[in-house]
């Protein structure tokens, strides 16, 4: 672009338009290489923003599950909480996202002179809070009420969570064009 602007021309990105596929009436070659550029274009398109739509489809298409032994009152099979505690941990802990969000927060938060054992104070605390944080809302979310009252809703849930996926998809694909 910068050489554009050496020849006297406009700084811009350079734009597609019908102009470009002149001549592909007559040339095979340069024919396919187009088709094949819109299949790419097309499965780049939808990578990007077809994602959305299709977990709002998903969503849409969820068969109903059968009622979870807690919220039934037949406890049979169920994971121990240790094996509970061991896959949220490591959920968590892989977690790119919260580990970002922590690493952000940690360095606005604490200033650099902070001595090192703050530092690992405000880590140990932070670790706490998160822990207990994601054990109360475990142990309430699955416990069996709570449970019971998300089976009679659940289908509602996934059909509202599906249209505001599916139309969040939308708005994202149509905006980018």
């Amino acid at each position: 672009m910068v050489e554009a602007e050496a020849l006297g021309l406009q700084r811009e990105f350079p734009q597609v338009g019908p102009e470009a596929v002149l001549g592909l009436e007559v040339n095979p070659y340069a024919a396919e290489l187009a088709r094949v550029s819109v299949w790419i274009g097309h499965i780049q398109w939808a990578r990007r923003h077809g994602y959305l739509i299709w977990l709002g489809i998903q969503a849409w298409l969820a068969k109903p599950e059968s009622p979870h032994p807690t919220a039934t009152g037949t406890v049979q099979g169920v994971p121990s909480l240790l094996h509970g505690v061991r896959v949220g941990f490591l959920t968590e802990i892989t977690n790119p996202k919260a580990i970002a969000f922590f690493l952000g927060l940690f360095a606005a938060a604490v200033p650099a002179t902070t001595p090192l054992w703050a530092k690992l104070a405000v880590l140990l605390v932070g670790g706490v809070f998160e822990v207990a944080w994601y054990t109360v809302v475990s142990f309430v979310l699955s416990s069996g009420p709570m449970r019971a009252g998300y089976q009679r809703i659940r289908r509602t849930v996934d059909h509202v969570l599906g249209t505001l996926l599916i139309a969040l998809g939308l708005k994202v694909a149509l905006d980018a064009r």
